[in-house]
């Protein structure tokens, strides 16, 4: 498979994956009374340690190589809160308080 292929799938497996977890966390949260908070938290850790899990076994000299270097670490500690943490809580606050297609839009 050739990389343009592999972009064009790879996009959309992610678009379908993003649609079917606002579609699972609606259902979550209509049935139960889940933490908002603590879902995302934990939504993040375990895809963080697939990932490095990955890039450990795929990378594992650039891996050592970026955990020696400070500024890469707070550049990568900065990001986890004020990047991924919160677009991944304002987008399930905004799935809890309306459905996953307005929160997609919005």
């Amino acid at each position: 498979m050739n990389q343009r292929y592999k972009g064009l799938t790879l996009a959309v497996v992610g678009a379908c994956f993003w649609g079917a977890s606002g579609t699972a966390v609606e259902f979550l949260f209509s049935s139960t009374n889940v933490n908002t908070a603590w879902l995302v938290g934990l939504r993040l850790l375990f895809s963080g340690a697939l990932l490095m899990i990955y890039a450990c076994w795929k990378y594992l000299d650039q891996v050592k190589a970026m955990l020696h270097d400070k500024k890469v670490i707070i550049m990568l500690i900065i990001f986890t809160f004020l990047g991924m943490g919160s677009s991944q809580l304002s987008y399930f606050v905004a799935v809890k308080y309306s459905n996953a297609p307005t929160a997609t839009v919005i």
